[in-house]
């Protein structure tokens, strides 16, 4: 990451399809996951979508407050029990990170 994406406001865009057997599970995590990064990091859920389709599929929207902070998060999560708690709902996941960058005109 350069230092221009460590400074810059961040998105963290993820496709979540949640094992079928654990949706309610995963719906209680998610409210504490969502209350934990905000405190502790800054970290806002912008958006959540979810498929009506029989699969169980979630579009999350997280604004982050720079490339350093979603380091942090990234360093932190190997020993943060509550985001092994999510994972172990979770059957798949895409996710990329878009930073925001200046524009010359």
């Amino acid at each position: 990451m350069s230092n221009e994406e460590r400074d810059a406001p961040c998105y963290l865009h993820a496709v979540v399809n949640v094992k079928p057997d654990r949706l309610d599970e995963f719906s209680g995590l998610m409210v504490e996951l969502r209350r934990m990064l905000h405190e502790t990091y800054g970290v806002r859920l912008e958006r959540s979508y979810r498929s009506i389709s029989k699969h169980v599929t979630f579009v999350n929207l997280w604004a982050v407050p720079s490339g350093a902070v979603l380091e942090q998060i990234m360093k932190a999560s190997a020993e943060e029990p509550l985001i092994h708690r999510v994972e172990a709902c979770i059957e798949s996941e895409q996710v990329e990170v878009v930073c925001a960058v200046e524009c010359d005109e």
